[in-house]
């Protein structure tokens, strides 16, 4: 991968999930941080820059789509893939106010996410 070292949010309430994906980042040269919830990522968010935010869709207290509206909010840059097994992309378009959302279904195929990864932080 010929990426640069970018900062990419990771957000889950799957405590497995966040730390798998962000110890595979980190062995990518990402830097990655990590939040279980939507209160801890927009605060990681109002102390950092993150070029790239990967969202769980069901979590506790806001959704991913919430989030990621709040994120947009906040960090109009960032770019937000959002990752789910449960809702439809038309509803997190929707609910996250934007139409141009990476949205992939879970299990996340590792590879097409560092693929969005790299193609986001390009961008």
């Amino acid at each position: 991968m010929n990426q640069s070292a970018g900062s990419i949010l990771v957000v889950d309430d799957d405590i497995d999930n966040v730390a798998n994906l962000s110890d595979i980042l980190d062995d990518l040269g990402y830097h990655p941080y990590r939040a279980h919830d939507g209160t801890s990522a927009l605060g990681l968010v109002d102390s950092q820059k993150f070029d790239v935010a990967i969202v769980d869709y069901m979590m506790p207290e806001m959704n991913g789509a919430e989030l990621v509206a709040e994120i947009y909010k906040r960090q109009p840059a960032t770019k937000p893939i959002i990752v789910t097994g449960y809702a439809d992309e038309q509803q997190i378009a929707n609910e996250s106010n934007r139409s141009n959302l990476v949205i992939l279904r879970k299990p996340v195929d590792i590879k097409k996410l560092l693929k969005q990864i790299e193609d986001s932080i390009k961008r």
